[in-house]
């Protein structure tokens, strides 16, 4: 568990001079609590023990507010001269001995911290960020992963313009190695811009933690206002994973966009129309929305993981030009069948993952803490209902694609409708 948390509160918030009226970022107000109090209050929740706080602008404003009586042991290091988010870091060294979480001055979040260390238990690396879907994902750096989670770019906003990048934004969180400290120098820099490619370029074993939680930076008067209208109608702690949640499992070809057999060009991709203002609906309810399909392509040799990863980039973008987003795709590469002469021999056989397999759907059940009662699996084919039979969630059956004509499993779904439209409504209703 990680008992150290790092807040970085030296910077001078111009963006918001207006809010702050000579205050420093960190001292500005959500629900009349400044932030840096709901950040300490959230380390406190979250079993850290130990807070470093770097401080900068204004750091004599400070001082009442941290001369109060706090549950937490609280150090503060001032810098001389701006150094900026990674530089600010070299004071550090021989100062932490253990691993530490870092946060920036104007983030507010409510996360399961458990749920992330768990996770890096799991997967140890000497460094994890937090990332996350968001609904502007050209306008945000966005992280680069393989299969594996394992970051492999990190790519700075806009210079991923026609990439076809997945939707997995950078959050400005992270659990750090103290290890990472070295390669950090007393001279002015930014940890994620220039820090992170360093030690991806010294092959340091970086990860990605995706989250579907609230975190959000309050960086402008409109961002600090849309987290005070979510504070005070209770969302974040309705999506800290603590607090089991309702899913939306939705198949991907037939269902959220054209069918077009077995699809292996990301110019193929194209939204079913309404599909993106559906999950833009299911995404306003607090809904997760989890892609399950199945992709034999990679089994069949037609497409690579990297192929599909683009494909399933045109989708993110696609979503995002309606203001949605997914929270995560999970696909089976597997088919049962052999004998192609393209085809990997490594993925032919059979699995617990293909549809109506529940493999992908039990992973996402852990990872999310999803309470299958309020969940529903929403698609196109026979196996989809027979998926969402087997694990007791309720199930729709649409009539795009093969509009449950397939014949392949003898199910009966709970519901059937036009479109994924339509399912969404019958969601929001029930």
């Amino acid at each position: 568990m990680i008992r150290t948390a790092v807040i970085v509160a030296g910077g001078q918030g111009t963006r918001l001079e207006k809010s702050l009226k000579g205050q420093p970022k960190a001292l500005a107000k959500i629900d009349d609590i400044p932030i840096l109090e709901h950040q300490l209050n959230w380390c406190g929740r979250n079993g850290v023990d130990r807070v470093y706080i770097l401080l900068g602008y204004l750091s004599e404003q400070f001082g009442s507010f941290l001369c109060r009586t706090w549950d937490i042991e609280i150090s503060t290091i001032t810098e001389q001269a701006p150094l900026g988010t990674g530089g600010c870091l070299a004071s550090l060294k021989g100062v932490l001995k253990d691993d530490f979480i870092l946060l920036f001055g104007d983030i507010y979040l409510d996360i399961s911290l458990e749920a992330w260390c768990r996770e890096l238990n799991e997967r140890p690396s000497s460094l994890s960020l937090l990332v996350h879907p968001n609904d502007h994902p050209s306008d945000s750096d966005l992280v680069e992963v393989n299969d594996d989670e394992i970051v492999i770019g990190f790519h700075r906003k806009p210079n991923h313009e026609g990439k076809l990048m997945r939707n997995c934004a950078n959050s400005g969180v992270a659990i750090l190695g103290c290890q990472v400290l070295d390669y950090i120098k007393n001279e002015k820099s930014d940890f994620f811009h220039d820090i992170v490619p360093r030690l991806l370029d010294a092959d340091m074993r970086v990860t990605a933690y995706k989250s579907s939680e609230y975190l959000k930076d309050c960086g402008t008067p409109e961002r600090l206002a849309d987290v005070n209208r979510a504070v005070k109608e209770g969302i974040p702690a309705k999506r800290n994973l603590d607090t089991p949640q309702r899913a939306v499992f939705i198949d991907r070809d037939g269902t959220l966009n054209v069918e077009k057999g077995f699809m292996n060009d990301p110019l193929q991709m194209q939204l079913i129309p309404g599909a993106g203002e559906a999950i833009r609906a299911l995404n306003d309810a607090l809904y997760l929305v989890i892609v399950i399909t199945n992709q034999s392509v990679i089994a069949r040799g037609l497409c690579s993981h990297k192929e599909l990863s683009r494909i399933h980039g045109k989708l993110d973008q696609l979503l995002s030009e309606k203001n949605a987003y997914l929270d995560d795709i999970c696909f089976c590469p597997h088919h049962p069948d052999s004998g192609y002469p393209e085809e990997i021999k490594q993925y032919k056989r059979h699995c617990g993952c293909r549809k109506p397999g529940a493999e992908l759907v039990l992973n996402a059940i852990r990872k999310f803490n999803i309470d299958i009662n309020s969940s529903f699996v929403v698609g196109d084919r026979t196996c989809d209902i027979e998926l969402g039979n087997r694990m007791g969630i309720t199930s729709i059956l649409v009539r795009t694609g093969a509009a449950g004509e397939d014949g392949h499993y003898k199910a009966t779904a709970d519901f059937t409708c036009d479109s994924l439209s339509e399912a969404v409504g019958i969601i929001l209703e029930n």
